[in-house]
């Protein structure tokens, strides 16, 4: 049973490794479609009052819906690449049963082990199939989490813009004392 385990564990990990790039990809590309759309639509809901005072509706309605438009195909891309993925690990799996099937059938004939033997084994592997499935579609929606913490650390290392750096003393001259005052019962600096 253990090489079919390894077996099933290979073919597991080949098939993850195999969608890896594309699945981050499509990950990356939902999250920065969604963006626009949550920021829009905050925006338009504290501006409401303004937007209806200049009657601006439409266009707002109309430029949330091509964002929304955006998401939404992205996430139809999505689904489907993780479709693809579902079913290509489904196939891993039928893959070994497969194997497992044929070599029981052999040693069945040849009476190396029982047919209870089979089912235990059969049993076994669809557990444990289960398992690595789970497993493998956990370690993707890890993946998928992380993509948020790739972007805050793109930002955190971006170069800072001209003018954030705050000058080291003032460039004018704002009445206010270079060292605050001294509390009232403490002993002088020498």
């Amino acid at each position: 049973l253990l090489p079919f385990w390894a077996l099933q564990a290979v073919l597991n990990s080949f098939i993850y490794l195999r969608f890896l790039p594309s699945l981050r990809k499509e990950r990356r590309e939902l999250a920065l479609r969604r963006s626009p759309a949550i920021a829009h639509f905050a925006e338009s809901a504290s501006g409401a009052n303004t937007i209806r005072a200049f009657q601006k509706e439409k266009i707002f309605e109309q430029r949330f819906t091509d964002f929304n438009d955006l998401f939404l195909s992205q996430r139809l891309r999505t689904v489907g690449l993780f479709s693809k993925f579902s079913f290509a690990m489904g196939l891993g799996t039928a893959i070994t049963f497969l194997a497992t099937g044929i070599a029981s059938y052999w040693l069945a004939i040849s009476g190396r082990i029982s047919i209870g033997s089979i089912g235990v084994a059969f049993a076994y592997l669809a557990l444990s199939g289960t398992v690595l499935q789970s497993f493998f579609d956990w370690l993707g929606q890890f993946e998928e989490a992380m993509t948020g913490m790739e972007r805050m650390n793109e930002y955190l290392r971006m170069p800072i813009e001209p003018g954030a750096f705050l000058p080291r003393s003032a460039q004018f001259s704002t009445g206010q004392p270079k060292t605050p005052p001294a509390p009232p019962n403490s002993p002088s600096p020498l």
